[in-house]
């Protein structure tokens, strides 16, 4: 198998209501099935420059990737129906042998950001509702 080139070439800015309250983060985007499938492995901790989102474009149908990061992540899982974040998971570096394959569906985008992050605390499930392509207001 032939392994792609990360960082990814996609962005997107998310944006992460709590209430009131919003943050806009830049991000990585994974969009191809290919793109999804490796985008959680095969990185170094320094090839993760900014949180990487997985967008899926038909959020019904299964969609796989390898998680083999060989660093600690969060991983926010966000329902396609309202954009709310549904899961929020922490999953510590792979050290293992073998492959780890995880399984999607039902969402309409997952997160993978570093757990220092300062959004990571923010994050409430079913009240935290996250858009795509969201445009920054002017500082």
């Amino acid at each position: 198998m032939k392994y792609l080139e990360t960082p990814f070439e996609g962005n997107v800015t998310i944006q992460i209501q709590n209430g009131r309250r919003k943050d806009y983060i830049d991000c990585e985007l994974a969009t191809s099935e290919i793109e999804i499938f490796q985008s959680a492995s095969f990185r170094k901790r320094h090839q993760f420059k900014k949180p990487l989102v997985l967008m899926f474009l038909n959020p019904l149908v299964q969609a796989f990737t390898v998680q083999q990061f060989h660093f600690d992540v969060v991983q926010i899982c966000v329902g396609y129906e309202k954009n709310l974040v549904s899961k929020v998971s922490y999953i510590p570096a792979f050290k293992g042998k073998g492959t780890f394959i995880q399984c999607f569906s039902g969402f309409s985008m997952v997160i993978f950001l570093e757990p220092q992050h300062s959004v990571v605390n923010k994050i409430v499930v079913d009240k935290t509702k996250i858009s795509l392509n969201a445009t920054k207001p002017n500082d």
